[in-house]
């Protein structure tokens, strides 16, 4: 059973209640990086700054959970924009919506971890060199609104 201050709907409260695992999870994942079960800092200034970056990072991480939640809900439904509701878009966005569906956020992660740019010095002048992106890439990330930069 689980008691909260605040009324909200059950499936609302077993997320947030199962969410806490993701934080003793990341904490758990941390205390074997560093090979023990104490966070080993010179200084109590550094240990603060630590866990200040991981409840930064923990909070980010929750807002992109929120955002695709929110984004899954939006895709593949007609919404009266003819720009939106032809048939091609509606496809796209079933194929982008059964990928989510399939994707963990770390998979999501390691998934766009390996798109890198490197600048290549040639004889033929410079040149950039970007991992394919595909489609599906290009508009997850429009949609999440980190479209910013891409390469068609």
């Amino acid at each position: 059973m689980l008691v909260s201050n605040s009324p909200m709907e059950t499936f609302e409260a077993l997320r947030q209640f199962r969410s806490r695992e993701k934080v003793e999870e990341f904490y758990r994942a941390d205390k074997q990086y560093v090979d023990g079960n104490r966070t080993r800092m010179w200084y109590p200034n550094g240990m603060n700054g630590r866990f200040f970056c991981q409840f930064i990072t923990l909070c980010y991480y929750e807002y992109l959970h929120r955002a695709i939640r929110a984004l899954k809900k939006t895709l593949a439904v007609p919404n009266g924009d003819h720009d939106h509701d032809f048939q091609d878009n509606l496809k796209a966005e079933k194929k982008l919506l059964d990928w989510l569906n399939h994707m963990s956020i770390e998979r999501l992660f390691a998934w766009f971890d390996c798109i890198e740019q490197t600048t290549v010095d040639t004889t033929m002048g410079r040149r950039r060199w970007k991992t394919e992106t595909t489609a599906r890439d290009r508009m997850f990330l429009k949609k999440t609104g980190c479209h910013i930069g891409l390469m068609s």
